[in-house]
């Protein structure tokens, strides 16, 4: 295994690890002793990456993002139902992830994410308008919330379901 192959699979298990710890309890319980006994390598491995689970999981969330950004770009899409499914598809082929780091994660994450839901969906919309803004924030937060309780299983909907719901939500 080449080098390059090995550090990714390192940071894929540890990843995998923390994950699956924050799942069973709050991040400031989780140790790298902890990381680094579940995906038997040393410490001085895991601070080749990482300074601790803090920086990790921000480090997490970083790739997660950039991730999403480049795989709706690269699907070219022009309208909002479009984008909205195609975020809705990456996030449901990751929809454990999400779901832990929605539920067990801080508030943060959260955040981060309506932000770049909102963004993604109604960018330059409501420039100069405080009127737009305002329905902007709305909608934002309003299809955040879905989508959330979406992830969490909350919902027995379908991607196209629930894409084709929030985009008529948000045109009334």
């Amino acid at each position: 295994m080449s080098r390059e192959r090995m550090i990714n699979h390192t940071k894929l298990l540890l990843k995998q690890s923390l994950l699956e710890l924050l799942n069973n309890k709050p991040l400031s319980k989780i140790t790298i002793k902890e990381l680094c006994d579940k995906v038997d390598i040393n410490r001085t491995t895991y601070y080749r990456y990482y300074l601790d689970p803090y920086d990790q999981l921000e480090k997490i969330e970083v790739e997660i993002f950039n991730d999403m950004a480049s795989f709706i770009d690269t699907n070219n899409v022009s309208n909002n139902l479009s984008r909205l499914k195609s975020i809705l598809k990456y996030i449901n082929d990751r929809k454990e992830e999400f779901r832990i780091l929605l539920v067990k994660s801080d508030i943060n994450f959260q955040n981060k994410l309506l932000s770049f839901i909102g963004k993604r969906i109604f960018e330059n919309k409501c420039k100069n308008d405080i009127n737009l803004e305002i329905k902007y924030i709305y909608t934002a937060v309003g299809s955040f919330g879905i989508v959330s309780e979406w992830i969490k299983g909350n919902l027995n909907l379908s991607l196209d379901e629930l894409s084709e719901k929030i985009i008529e939500l948000n045109q009334k």
